[in-house]
């Protein structure tokens, strides 16, 4: 049977994606102009807003964590304005300049941080935030139009 475990509300703001943390205590979720960190105690959720510092709240559309286990392990969000913010905790540490427009997807792997953008660019990102592979999609369906048996496809 399916038991609800606890029930918070996270304000007015949309939630746009929710993600658990590898250390298995805490989850994000985030969305319009927010993040926040959410953990669980006896049936009540616990949440701490994600502190943008100086800056304003950016809307959020993916959630990711990089880290080995053992390690620290950073919560990563793309954001609306084409940025990725690296959080530690609730706290903001940096802001990359990734894509020209939002972030619609990011994947972390074994290479680096995946980020794919509306601007038509999928890029991997190393530790050190530089980007280290940039493809192009435009480019490389540009080619694609043709025929084949006698049948047109674009």
């Amino acid at each position: 049977t399916k038991k609800r475990l606890a029930l918070e509300r996270s304000g007015n703001h949309q939630v746009v994606a929710l993600a658990c943390h590898p250390d298995g205590e805490t989850f994000v979720s985030c969305g319009v102009k927010h993040v926040h960190f959410w953990s669980e105690t006896r049936g009540h959720i616990h949440g701490k807003h994600g502190s943008f510092g100086e800056g304003r709240p950016q809307t959020m559309l993916a959630i990711g964590f990089s880290g080995e286990s053992g390690a620290t392990i950073y919560t990563i969000t793309a954001a609306q304005n084409g940025c990725i913010y690296v959080w530690k905790d609730a706290v903001l540490l940096r802001i990359v300049v990734a894509h020209r427009g939002p972030i619609l997807d990011m994947e972390v792997t074994e290479d680096g941080l995946v980020t794919g953008g509306i601007d038509g660019l999928v890029k991997l990102w190393d530790e050190d935030w530089t980007c280290c592979l940039r493809l192009d999609v435009a480019e490389l369906t540009h080619g694609l139009s043709g025929h084949t048996q006698g049948k047109e496809f674009a």
